[in-house]
């Protein structure tokens, strides 16, 4: 099918999946690095909640799932704690998004301090923090998100350009492409990390070349979703 033909059938296993299921699924992904001969990943986590939206006793039990998948394999991770917070622009939630929404910047910013500190001893884990998307975390929330990384010296991902129907709906909205966006509200640094990139402008290039910031390629991602062929070889030359 397509990306969104995926992403149907990812929110239907969303809907079901417990804290067990998120540790054994991992659990097996990463054997299947280990195996592969990868020792780290950085983990894009967005399921935060329970299957009615509503946060855990301990609010980061599913990252703790995951951490802890990693761990009990024996390769290191980055828990990069992800903010999603609407269904897009002037769109309603869907039920299954209920899982990764937050109501405020304030509750990411705890999980990521709760996160580091249980995890500060250990040299297996870092985390980082990331918005989702502009499609799914709003402006505001992006530059306080991005704020709170340059200061606490932590990396920030954020997808961007994946998918042309997200360009589309950055314009609506803003008036010009994703990269663009960031670009003049101050986001882009060296220490941004644009996931996928796929759809990426000769300026919005040049852009990311400028403040020397990080692609991240998920070429499974790219390949098995039809998503499309970066620009790598001008990406690298513009400075990224």
């Amino acid at each position: 099918g397509s990306f969104w033909s995926w992403r149907g059938l990812m929110y239907d296993l969303v809907r079901r999946v417990t804290p067990q299921d998120m540790y054994a699924i991992a659990r097996f992904a990463y054997t299947e690095l280990a195996m592969s001969g990868v020792t780290a990943v950085g983990e894009f986590h967005y399921v935060h909640h329970d299957r009615d939206g509503l946060a855990y006793a301990e609010r980061t039990e599913l990252a703790e799932a995951v951490i802890r998948a990693a761990r009990d394999t024996g390769i290191r991770i980055c828990l990069i704690r992800t903010a999603y917070m609407r269904g897009g622009f002037q769109k309603e939630i869907e039920p299954s998004q209920l899982r990764f929404c937050d109501e405020s910047v304030a509750h990411v910013i705890n999980d990521v301090e709760k996160l580091k500190t249980a995890y500060a001893a250990d040299p297996f884990v870092t985390v980082a923090v990331a918005a989702h998307s502009i499609r799914a975390v709003p402006l505001p929330s992006v530059t306080d998100l991005s704020t709170y990384a340059s200061e606490n010296s932590l990396p920030f991902h954020m997808h961007v350009c994946e998918q042309r129907r997200e360009l589309a709906e950055c314009i609506e909205e803003h008036g010009t492409t994703p990269v663009s966006v960031l670009a003049d509200a101050g986001v882009l640094s060296p220490s941004f990390v644009g996931v996928h990139a796929t759809h990426l402008s000769t300026d919005e290039i040049a852009q990311i070349g400028r403040a020397q910031s990080l692609v991240c390629l998920c070429r499974t991602t790219e390949r098995d979703l039809g998503d499309g062929l970066p620009q790598t070889s001008d990406l690298i030359l513009a400075g990224a």
